[in-house]
């Protein structure tokens, strides 16, 4: 039977540190600072208060597969980690579906370390409110996945999970694959060099790409999930054939899902990255609505966003070989 961890080992690709230098008590415990696994990133567009609702409820859907009871911190605005439980998370989602106007916006990040830094899931959201002056901004939630999901939960329920969460939700675009949990900054020097040698792995960063998205796509991904309007300004179903014949395509009235390759793609360019499917055509059928965030950043965020164009497509059943 086909194992993810054929692929890869997730092992070889976590980033840790021994203490927190920022607190004394803590000095001593190994903290896990980025480490790789399954991620579903989805941006958000229209009004806040109606999106902070749906986000509740697609919290909902993703603890029927990952227990509240998993989630161990949750990131204060202080910088700190501190212990969160199922009664402080379900006053979050009752202040998600319950915010006053006055509200500049909402940040919640829960994850399923013990202690400061990443475990295997995680839920992130950043909302931003009327009094934000970020016009091509969009809202952004994302969850987190053990590396060796689809072996736990099975492909076909995984996708419907996604399927699930993405109905409740506002969707602007969104993409589902291989990505680091991680702590912003503090991890950047050890990822950001892997994405040139990953082509399928996903930066999950926050602000660079949300900021400047509404209107445009994303990088693709394994499963790539695009708004009617956007798919229909792409081209729609036969702009897709054309680009990429085959990606498998499947829509419902308010979005459309393509999906690159029968698995996640890693992308190991040392090992050929011959696993990549429908990746590129992907990527070229979304090239002229993609995103070109402007200003400085710690990689080459240009190079990466158009990693995929020039490459050619591989078979769509990119499973391992069974020895």
């Amino acid at each position: 039977m086909w194992s993810s961890m054929t692929i890869l080992d997730p092992a070889t690709l976590r980033y840790t540190i021994q203490g927190n230098p920022k607190f004394e008590a803590d000095r001593g415990k190994t903290y896990v600072l980025a480490q790789p696994g399954v991620v579903t990133t989805f941006y958000l567009d229209g009004d806040w208060i109606p999106a902070c609702a749906a986000i509740a409820d697609a919290i909902e859907i993703y603890f029927t597969v990952v227990p509240r009871t998993e989630m161990r911190n949750y990131w204060a605005n202080d910088g700190t980690t501190r212990t969160v439980g199922p009664r402080v998370i379900s006053g979050d989602l009752r202040r998600l579906r319950n915010l006053p106007d006055h509200y500049e916006g909402y940040v919640l990040r829960y994850d399923s370390a013990p202690w400061y830094g990443v475990g295997d899931n995680f839920v992130e959201v950043r909302v931003l409110g009327p009094g934000v002056d970020w016009p091509q901004a969009v809202h952004l939630l994302r969850f987190g996945f053990p590396f060796n999901a689809l072996d736990l939960y099975g492909q076909n329920e995984f996708l419907l999970l996604i399927e699930r969460i993405a109905e409740v939700l506002p969707i602007h675009c969104g993409h589902v694959g291989y990505g680091f949990a991680r702590v912003f900054q503090e991890s950047d020097g050890f990822v950001y060099p892997l994405l040139q040698r990953y082509l399928g792995f996903d930066a999950c960063d926050v602000h660079t790409y949300a900021n400047v998205l509404a209107g445009h796509t994303y990088r693709a991904q394994w499963l790539t999930i695009l708004s009617a309007s956007l798919f229909t300004r792409l081209g729609g179903p036969s702009r897709l054939e054309e680009m990429a014949p085959q990606a498998r395509l499947w829509s419902s009235a308010s979005q459309s899902f393509i999906m690159s390759s029968r698995l996640p793609a890693v992308g190991d360019v040392t090992r050929g990255a011959t696993d990549l499917g429908a990746l590129p055509g992907v990527a070229r059928f979304m090239r002229p609505l993609r995103v070109s965030p402007s200003g400085q950043h710690d990689y080459d965020v240009p190079a990466w966003l158009a990693s995929l164009d020039d490459l050619a497509d591989s078979d769509w059943d990119n499973a391992p070989a069974q020895s």
